[in-house]
């Protein structure tokens, strides 16, 4: 009769084992659903983020190519003087 009694805690603690093992995997599988989706998430932010940054280069790029193409550089300039070895005299107290 010990023997039976003895067999039935075992069974209830086998259980209520399985039992806490089905919970905490539930849970790991929840959390794990919710990090990937959060992943996810974050991984569409990052190539929306992208492509709205390779379209402000792309805008800046070609803004910076108009005004490139309406002020052509002069070679008249102090600047390309100073490049090319033509430069202006300076005063002695320099």
């Amino acid at each position: 009769m010990a023997d039976n009694t003895r067999m039935k805690e075992i069974y209830a603690e086998l259980k209520k084992n399985a039992e806490s093992i089905e919970t905490v995997s539930s849970t790991l599988s929840e959390q794990i659903d919710r990090l990937e989706l959060g992943g996810s998430a974050q991984m569409m932010r990052m190539e929306e983020i992208q492509r709205s940054n390779e379209t402000q280069f792309s805008q800046i790029n070609a803004n910076i190519a108009q005004l490139l193409q309406r002020f052509p550089a002069s070679s008249s300039s102090y600047h390309g003087a100073k490049n090319s070895g033509l430069e202006q005299p300076r005063n002695s107290f320099q």
